[in-house]
């Protein structure tokens, strides 16, 4: 127990670390199964089950990121007071990486969401590769930003960590998730070529 709390509020905020880790948890849960489900179907036409999963997920996603901004900032007034030269480099961190969550969520909403709708009929493999590219970056956002956050809120040591090792270590999973979204957007691309040929 941290000193000057008493049991109570103590309590509380272990609830709120364990609602808060488990927001990330679902998040990456969401996204993960999201992906599988969009890459099961890229060779079938985009329809019904392309739109049902995104919207499933946007349902799950958007209270979500609520919650896990709620319990956050909570947690960030509890260590910090929003007192700006409180803030740890793990705190900042998590804040931009939450951050990126939520504009990729409104992203997916306004971007990918209507790509969906408009290429109804058409396969996945079968949509320019700027159209293919997007959604890989939307996916790729998604999955490291949740993983990211599953780290950071879950692993005791990062606390002490400065910006020295944390910036290298998040931006690592961030080029890796984004690198797979470009070869992604590429090898569908690549596919789509070679069964045109057959």
């Amino acid at each position: 127990m941290e000193p000057g709390l008493s049991s109570a509020a103590a309590a509380l905020i272990d609830l709120l670390r364990v609602v808060h880790l488990a927001a990330a948890a679902i998040g990456i849960g969401t996204m993960v199964a999201t992906d599988f489900t969009m890459l099961r179907h890229a060779h079938k036409p985009i329809g019904p089950r392309h739109w049902q999963a995104l919207d499933a997920a946007q349902i799950l996603i958007g209270p979500t990121l609520l919650v896990a901004w709620g319990t956050g900032l909570l947690l960030v007034f509890h260590m910090t007071g929003f007192d700006p030269s409180a803030l740890t480099p793990k705190l900042a961190v998590k804040l931009a990486v939450v951050t990126v969550l939520t504009l990729d969520a409104w992203f997916i909403a306004i971007w990918i969401r209507p790509i969906l709708e408009e290429a109804g009929g058409i396969r996945l493999i079968e949509l320019p590769f700027r159209q293919r590219l997007a959604l890989g970056i939307a996916a790729a956002l998604s999955v490291a930003g949740w993983s990211s956050a599953l780290l950071l809120g879950g692993s005791e040591m990062l606390g002490a960590a400065g910006f020295a090792l944390l910036l290298p270590l998040i931006g690592a999973v961030f080029v890796v998730a984004l690198l797979a979204a470009v070869a992604f957007a590429l090898r569908l691309g690549v596919v789509h070529r070679r069964i045109r040929t057959f």
